[in-house]
């Protein structure tokens, strides 16, 4: 992949990266298995337990 394709591609990323909610992904491993996943997005938490 040369420069011009590599610097393509992080404008690319970047633009999905900016449409994504603003917020904070959280996950928790217990004993080598995830526990919990708690999303934020603008302020408004839930949570997902396996």
């Amino acid at each position: 992949m040369e420069l011009s394709e590599m610097q393509a591609r992080v404008t690319e990323l970047e633009q999905q990266i900016f449409a994504l909610p603003t917020g904070s992904i959280t996950k928790k491993t217990v004993n080598g298995k995830v526990s919990i996943i708690s999303f934020t997005f603008l302020s408004t938490p839930f949570t997902i337990s396996p």
